[in-house]
Formats: structure tokens, sequence, C-alpha cells
């Protein structure tokens, strides 16, 4: 994939996440200045979007308990119902419902179990649709 759609992945990993334009940006920036070794003539392959990802998420995860707080924003309903999710329910299904990516992967990055991730990804998938 060419640099432009690497940052437009990147950038709409951060946002579903954060539900903010400007943290989500930031979040980008960070995630891709830890991780990416790219020359701006070159493809990025997808071991490094994957890479970039796993990085956006665990920026976002520790943020989260940092901050402990949850950003809550009137944007859309599908939005609206991720942001009121955990912050671990929210990582899991932004990462296997909306980008596709396998569970096996984010267990690595937050240091959880499959089985465990399976179950945080049942309740965010619940709780949505009885938000929607």
């Amino acid at each position: 994939m060419n640099l432009n759609e690497y940052f437009k992945k990147i950038y709409t990993i951060a946002f579903r996440l954060t539900g903010e334009e400007l943290q989500a940006s930031n979040m980008a920036i960070l995630a891709i200045e830890r991780t990416a070794t790219i020359n701006s003539s070159e493809n990025v392959s997808s071991n490094m979007l994957l890479y970039t990802a796993k990085e956006v998420c665990r920026i976002f995860l520790l943020e989260f308990e940092e901050q402990n707080e949850q950003y809550i924003t009137t944007i859309e309903p599908m939005q609206n119902a991720l942001l009121s999710l955990e912050p671990l329910n929210r990582a899991t299904i932004v990462w296997r419902d909306i980008l596709g990516f396998k569970i096996d992967d984010l267990a690595l990055t937050v240091d959880c179990s499959k089985q465990e991730l399976y179950r945080e990804l049942n309740n965010a998938r619940m709780q949505i649709k009885m938000q929607l």
C-alpha cells in the first residue's frame, strides 16, 4: 500500500478508539514515529501496518489508564456506542470487527489471553447491540 493509504488507515484506527480528531492525529503520529521505518518512495507492507496498528492500541490503552477518563462525543451512533465501551472492550472490537485483525495478535500486544479477549469482544458486541 502507498504511504498515504497507510497514514489514513492508522489515523482511522486511532479515531475509532478515541473519537477525537486531534487526539487521534497525535496518537497516530506517535505510533508511526515509534514503529515505522519507511522511505517516502517505498510502499508500506501489511506487516508494518499491523505493527503500527498494535502500537496505536497500546498507546490508547496506556493513555486511558493514565488519564482515567473516557472521551464521549456526539459524532454518530456507532462511534458513540464504541466510545461508551470500556477501553479493553473498545480496543478488542475495533481490532477484530472493524479492522478485521486476528485476536491472537492483539493478545500478544495487550498481554491478555485469547479467551479473555474473546469474552471482551462478545461483551462489546452485546453492549453495542443494546445501544443501537
